[in-house]
């Protein structure tokens, strides 16, 4: 849990600085999923992204880090 913060923290420094995007896999109440995006903020909960979307940290289960 915690690497993934420091994972999507550091995902939040870049993407301020050069539109750095990340791949977010996670796991909803039905599958699997997935989603390109700039990460906005970081709680302790959750993740932010773009158009005010928030992810609880705790269903994600893999991040990819990638250059837009």
């Amino acid at each position: 849990m915690q690497q993934r913060i420091a994972e999507l923290k550091l995902a939040l420094s870049f993407g301020n600085l050069d539109y750095f995007k990340i791949k977010i896999y996670f796991a909803d109440n039905k599958s699997k999923k997935v989603v390109e995006a700039n990460v906005c903020g970081v709680t302790d909960e959750r993740v932010i992204l773009n158009h005010g979307i928030g992810i609880p940290i705790n269903r994600i289960y893999r991040t990819f880090k990638f250059y837009n």
